[in-house]
């Protein structure tokens, strides 16, 4: 990566990118600000480590769903790579 990143950063991206789905990846952008759409892909990109539940709903209702944000890491793996 010619000194922009440390391998360890690096290791973390490359998990990362081995991990999750290109749509999913895809998507990352779209969780900047706090959203709580991409039911399918959230639970996926936070076991990766690049968003994080900020929120819950109140009440339970069919269209309800978490609220999920980009980590410190995600930001600067969109900065590097999307």
């Amino acid at each position: 990566m010619k000194g922009i990143i440390s391998f360890d950063k690096f290791s973390l991206i490359s998990r990362a990118i081995d991990r999750c789905s290109l749509s999913g990846l895809e998507k990352l952008n779209d969780f900047k600000s706090p959203i709580d759409k991409y039911a399918e892909f959230s639970q996926e990109l936070a076991s990766c480590g690049l968003v994080h539940l900020v929120g819950l709903p109140l009440i339970a209702t069919p269209d309800a769903g978490s609220t999920y944000q980009l980590t410190n890491f995600s930001e600067e793996f969109v900065g590097l790579l999307l």
